[in-house]
């Protein structure tokens, strides 16, 4: 699956990334984080994986211009990271604080 996946990266297609469904075998959430270290392992950059799991989504649903990126007049939904996700998509999962709906959470 991850050769497949990275052989749509390389020629083209659009990918989006979902793991949660409703599925007892599927963790919201966890399962995201584990959905970009596995694109990473097959070849994909972070950067890339991290564009799959926000602008690519927003853009397919039609939502790029409320989501899917940080811009001046979009809803802002982010996270604070204690490193670089570009660097090691694994500091994905250390999470400092969370701002949703324009409430900020610590972690």
């Amino acid at each position: 699956m991850q050769e497949f996946t990275k052989l749509l990266f390389d020629s083209g297609v659009t990918l989006t990334a979902g793991t949660d469904a409703n599925n007892p075998w599927v963790v919201p959430g966890e399962s995201l984080h584990t959905e970009l270290q596995l694109m990473v392992d097959a070849g994909i950059k972070p950067r890339d994986a991290i564009t799959i799991a926000t602008k690519n989504g927003a853009d397919l649903l039609g939502l790029s211009d409320q989501i899917g990126t940080i811009e001046a007049g979009k809803r802002a939904d982010l996270v604070l990271l204690k490193d670089n996700p570009y660097a090691d998509i694994r500091a994905t999962r250390d999470i400092l604080w969370v701002m949703q709906n324009g409430h900020l959470t610590g972690q």
